[in-house]
């Protein structure tokens, strides 16, 4: 009976095991908006590391989250088997540096990457060895995976029903044998499909019913600068058949847009994209909508013309409205030809939303800032209160939509809160 009993409770240590974090395995999950190696990371876990680290260290089990900030990858940088990052949220991913997803051991589900509906990740080259990569998407909003360069898959799995765009080429020549590339999204490489005659189709092959297979495009133009990550077969005829202006599937696109986020900046919308070429690109129109149905122009910025290079575009969105905002990209061409891009959404609180209505820069400040009512003043004067509550500044408010300077000279370093009514702001002193 004693034997039972050991075996039983060995039988339950063993799966708790199995399904705990892995000792010394760190969750970091991002609390600031900046370098990967230098943004503010919650860290968690049951380790010394876990408790001396200030930021992932790669090629190890870290599991990473990013939810609503926007990181850049400005070093390369590996998942080693069991860790992960999710990306979610609206946030992104982005940089030059390298994103290697595996390490080659275990099995596919161990490590992942998984981008939630309205995310982004945008890196220099990614390579997925043995790890599976989740694109996802709403019926309104898509994630989108983007390379610079290369994607390369070895023995990997890609479930895409976003956006997937790739600067370079594919790369399927590891393993494509257990490749699997599946998914409703779309799939644009401007380079080729590398691997063999025929790797797409076993990659495409094991897809179920349920699971079916992305559109797929290749253009045979890859950028300059993204040779094949591997020597073999350099006329792939799987490429060849796909690059074709014929297909109704793969119509040349006459903008490849490869990051589109909006996010929220001191009670404001920043709006972000970035386009990898432009032929023929004559504006870019903002729309905005409360309902994602209706959408009204918010900016109409002119595009680039003739491109082949990365065009980077922002616009700010200095009256968000309150709640929910769904944001989307027109892109009309100089024959007048319209595309949409995918929709991003952005929640502000009610609280949010007011304070957007009181404008302060720059800030943090030191002698002055500038002041800017987006309404009628809901008071006669500006406020700022100190710490302890006490009202150590005041001067008359300016009219809505007119800029005044609120001196700040003489008062200590350190945090204050300026008030216009109900309206206020938090306002830092250096």
């Amino acid at each position: 009976m004693a034997r039972k009993l050991h075996f039983c409770l060995l039988v339950i240590i063993l799966s708790i095991l199995a399904h705990s974090p892995a000792l010394g395995q760190c969750t970091y999950r991002a609390r600031s908006s900046g370098s990967f190696f230098s943004a503010i990371w919650d860290v968690t876990g049951n380790g010394s590391t876990c408790r001396t680290s200030t930021y992932p260290t790669s090629d190890t089990n870290a599991i990473i989250i990013i939810d609503g900030f926007n990181i850049t990858l400005d070093q390369d940088y590996i998942v080693a088997r069991s860790g992960s990052i999710t990306v979610s949220g609206n946030g992104s991913l982005v940089g030059n540096g390298q994103l290697t997803v595996g390490d080659g051991t275990g099995a596919q589900d161990d490590t992942r990457l998984a981008l939630a509906p309205g995310s982004t990740v945008d890196v220099q080259q990614l390579i997925v060895n043995k790890a599976t990569i989740t694109v996802a998407s709403t019926s309104i909003v898509s994630a989108t995976l983007a390379t610079n360069c290369n994607l390369v898959l070895v023995n990997s799995s890609i479930l895409d029903n976003g956006i997937v765009a790739i600067r370079g080429n594919i790369d399927l020549s590891g393993g494509s044998a257990n490749n699997r590339l599946c998914g409703n999204g779309r799939v644009t490489a401007l380079g080729c499909v590398f691997g063999g005659d025929g790797a797409l189709n076993q990659v495409t092959q094991k897809c179920s019913s349920i699971l079916p297979t992305p559109i797929v495009c290749a253009r045979g133009i890859a950028a300059v600068g993204c040779p094949p990550a591997s020597s073999g077969n350099a006329n792939e005829r799987t490429c060849d058949q796909l690059v074709s202006s014929n297909s109704p599937n793969c119509p040349p696109l006459p903008v490849e847009l490869i990051l589109f986020t909006a996010v929220t900046r001191q009670q404001r919308v920043v709006l972000r994209w970035i386009t990898a070429s432009e032929k023929n690109s004559a504006t870019f129109a903002v729309e905005r909508s409360a309902d994602g149905k209706t959408f009204r122009d918010l900016r109409i910025l002119a595009g680039a013309g003739q491109s082949q290079s990365r065009t980077n575009y922002e616009v700010v969105d200095l009256q968000p409205l309150p709640g929910t905002s769904y944001y989307r990209l027109r892109q009309v061409d100089f024959d007048g030809t319209t595309t949409y891009s995918p929709v991003r959404t952005v929640a502000l609180t009610t609280e949010a939303a007011a304070s957007a209505r009181l404008l302060v820069f720059p800030n943090p400040a030191h002698d002055a800032v500038q002041v800017v009512l987006l309404d009628p003043a809901p008071a006669a004067a500006l406020q700022v209160y100190d710490a302890l509550g006490r009202v150590v500044r005041t001067q008359p408010a300016p009219s809505a939509g007119t800029e005044a300077a609120l001196p700040l000279a003489g008062l200590p370093v350190g945090i204050y809160i300026l008030r216009c009514g109900a309206l206020s702001q938090r306002l830092t002193v250096q």
